[in-house]
C-alpha cells in the first residue's frame, strides 16, 4: 500500500473507512488544521499592532469592570480583597493591599487601554494576579477558579515582553 503525503490520517497510521462518528469529525478537523497550516495566515502578521489594540483594550476594559464594583465597595471591600496577603503570612494592611489590587485593576485597565505607562501597568496587573492564583490555590479552589487569574496573568506576562504596540501614547 502507498501512503500519499496528501492523505494525513494514512500518514498517522488511521484507517480513513472509519466508522465511528468521532473518529470521522476528528479526522476532519485534522484535514482542517493540515490546510490551515498550508495557508499560515502570515498576511496576518501585517495586522500585529491592531491584533495588541484589541488585546489590550479587551482585556484593559475587562479589569475596569473587575475593579470598579471593588473600589465603590469601599475600606470594607478592600479589606477583603486585601486579606489573600495572609497567604504569605502578611497579617496586617489587608485594607492597603486591598486598595492597591482595586486600584491596580481599575487604572491598569485603563492605562492599559490607552496604552500609557503599559508596562508598569502589566506589572501592577501581574503581581495582582499573582497574589489571586496563589490565593486560590492555597485554599484548595477547583481549576475554574485557579485559571481565571493564572491565563490573565499569562496573558499580561506576553504583553510585557511584546510591548503595548504602535497604537498607544507609549509609542508616540
Amino acid at each position: 500500500m502507498v501512503t500519499r503525503v496528501s492523505d494525513p490520517p494514512a500518514i498517522l497510521g488511521y484507517s480513513t473507512r472509519s466508522n465511528s462518528t468521532a473518529e470521522r469529525i476528528l479526522l476532519t478537523l485534522l484535514r482542517i488544521l493540515i490546510c490551515m497550516n498550508a495557508i499560515r495566515l502570515q498576511f496576518l502578521e501585517n495586522y500585529r499592532d491592531l491584533g495588541l489594540l484589541i488585546m489590550r483594550a479587551g482585556l484593559g476594559i475587562s479589569f475596569m469592570f473587575h475593579g470598579w464594583p471593588k473600589l465603590a465597595g469601599g475600606a470594607e471591600k478592600w479589606e477583603k480583597v486585601g486579606s489573600a496577603m495572609t497567604v504569605f503570612g502578611i497579617e496586617y494592611g489587608h485594607t492597603a493591599f486591598g486598595l492597591a489590587a482595586t486600584v491596580s485593576e481599575l487604572l491598569g485597565g485603563l492605562l492599559l487601554v490607552i496604552g500609557f505607562m503599559t508596562r508598569p501597568a502589566l506589572v501592577t496587573l501581574i503581581v495582582t494576579m499573582f497574589v489571586a492564583t496563589t490565593m486560590h490555590v492555597a485554599n484548595g479552589q477547583d481549576f475554574v477558579k485557579i485559571s481565571h487569574p493564572l491565563e490573565v496573568g499569562l496573558a499580561f506576562i506576553g504583553l510585557l515582553f511584546v510591548g503595548p504596540g504602535k497604537f498607544s501614547l507609549d509609542k508616540r
